[in-house]
């Protein structure tokens, strides 16, 4: 409701009703769960910032074309990740990411347990690169059996994610919403 709300968009009682018909306090709790396993890698384990380069000055970065050999192995890691996630196998994660921390091994622990016949798909992937550095715009969306309820569950929500090539390999630095 904040967003539509900064955006000036007023809805009825009934488009108010039916846009929020399918969310729930278990909608809310999967949300909640699949933010808690984005984590953020420890700033040590990134390697050392590019002399003169912030992630905050991405307007310098080069958009990556389509056929980009950075464009397809950045692509090929994030569709490693979500099979990872899929397969709920935690050493498959580990090996696409530059870290992760206990924190973010627990909550993904728990997601995975509470998850039952989990499907996840990235779509919808914007790249841009500058040097070793990349950030990938994606829309995640997970689907599964939420173990409390039983009920069917349909996530969505847009991430980035910020990556590193390191010894020649493109890694995951970390997830962020948005």
């Amino acid at each position: 409701m904040n967003v539509l709300r900064a955006l000036n968009i007023a809805l009825s009682a009934d488009e108010r009703t039916l846009l929020f018909a399918k969310r729930t306090n278990d909608t809310l709790d999967g949300y909640r769960m699949l933010t808690d396993t984005l984590g953020a890698a420890p700033a040590e384990a990134a390697p050392p910032p590019t002399p003169g380069h912030s992630w905050l000055r991405w307007l310098d970065a080069a958009s990556a074309d389509a056929g980009d050999p950075d464009e397809d192995a950045i692509r090929g890691v994030l569709t490693e990740w979500a099979a990872a996630l899929q397969a709920k196998d935690l050493s498959r994660v580990a090996a696409v990411s530059l870290a992760m921390d206990d924190a973010q091994r627990g909550a993904l622990t728990r997601y995975f347990d509470n998850a039952d016949r989990l499907n996840i798909s990235i779509a919808d992937v914007d790249v841009l690169v500058a040097g070793d550095e990349a950030l990938a715009t994606f829309t995640r969306r997970d689907a599964f059996v939420d173990k409390r309820s039983g009920k069917d569950m349909q996530l969505e929500v847009r991430l980035s994610g910020e990556l590193a090539r390191t010894e020649g390999h493109w890694k995951l630095k970390g997830i962020k919403k948005g």
